[in-house]
C-alpha cells in the first residue's frame, strides 16, 4: 500500500514475555514502512518479509537497536543511524542499505559469536565498527561485506577473543574483517 510511519520518542520496545527477543517489524508485499526512533531502545530482530516491500528503520539521537536485521523475501530493508545511536548486532544480518553518521555498529553484542553483515549499499562518516576476532585462529571473526560504498572516514575497534579465552597470541596474524567490492 501507500506506507506507514511509526514514530518512537523516548520509548523502550520489547516483548515482555520473551526476554526482550521480539520480532519488531515486518512489511508485506507492496508495503512500505518507516520507523523513526528518537532516544529510544528497541530489542528484537527486524525483518522485511515481503517480495516488494520497503522498510526503513531510522535510529536517531542516541537510539539503540539490539537485534539482527534481515530480508526474508526480495524487498528492501534499510537501517540508518545518526547522532550517537547504535546497532548492537546479535546475529547474522542481511540488509539492502546501512548508513551510519556518528553512530556505532557493535558486533560484540552476540556473546563472542562471529556474526556477518551483508549489505548492498553502505554510507557513513565518523562511524565506529566494533568487531570480535580470534587472532589465534587466523580465520574466526565478525565480517562486514559491502557491495557499494560511498567514501567516508570510519573506524574499526577489534576485540580479540583469544585473550578472553586465555590464549597468548604472538607474531604476525591477519584476519579479514571488511570486504568492500566498491573499493571506496
Amino acid at each position: 500500500g501507500d506506507g506507514s510511519t511509526i514514530s518512537l520518542n523516548n520509548a523502550n520496545v520489547f516483548n515482555e514475555g520473551s526476554a526482550q527477543t521480539a520480532v519488531l517489524i515486518g512489511v508485506g508485499t507492496n508495503g512500505a514502512g518507516v520507523v523513526n526512533a528518537t532516544n529510544s531502545n528497541l530489542w528484537g530482530d527486524v525483518y522485511q518479509a515481503g517480495s516488494t516491500g520497503i522498510l526503513t528503520l531510522n535510529l536517531n539521537d542516541a537510539s539503540t537497536l539490539t537485534g539482527a536485521a534481515n530480508i526474508t523475501g526480495s524487498g528492501t530493508l534499510n537501517v540508518n543511524a545518526t547522532a550517537s545511536s547504535r546497532w548492537n548486532v546479535t546475529g547474522n544480518s542481511n540488509v539492502t542499505g546501512i548508513s551510519l553518521d556518528s553512530a556505532t555498529f557493535d558486533m560484540t553484542a552476540d556473546g563472542n559469536i562471529y556474526s556477518h553483515l551483508n549489505t548492498q549499499n553502505y554510507s557513513g562518516n565518523n562511524a565506529l565498527f566494533i568487531m570480535d576476532t580470534d587472532l589465534a585462529s587466523d580465520t574466526l571473526s565478525d565480517k562486514v561485506n559491502i557491495n557499494t560504498a560511498t567514501a567516508g572516514v570510519n573506524y574499526i575497534s577489534v576485540d580479540d577473543t583469544s585473550l578472553i579465552n586465555g590464549t597468548e597470541v604472538t607474531g604476525a596474524h591477519a584476519v579479514l574483517l571488511v570486504t568492500d567490492t566498491s573499493e571506496q
